[in-house]
């Protein structure tokens, strides 16, 4: 991957986790950077997900359930 560090600590912090993944899940170096990556990218697609969905509003918002919605009287109530 061609990715930039901010620093050679991080770095090396990035390629540690990469190392102790792969002896961990018993692939290659590069495929634990894979996963890793994808599991960044997953968990960034969820809280987007989430923002998402917070910001958008039930279709019945403004309506009362215990209103009487059978009763068509109302239009005539001006």
């Amino acid at each position: 991957m061609s990715r930039r560090f901010a620093s050679q600590a991080e770095y090396y912090r990035h390629h540690k986790a990469c190392f102790d993944l792969a002896l961990e899940m018993g692939v290659t170096p590069r495929e634990a950077e894979l996963e890793l990556e994808r599991r960044e990218v997953s968990a960034r697609f969820a809280e987007t997900h989430a923002r998402f969905l917070a910001a958008q509003k039930p279709m019945n918002a403004g309506c009362n359930a215990s209103s009487p919605a059978k009763d068509q009287r109302w239009m005539m109530r001006d």
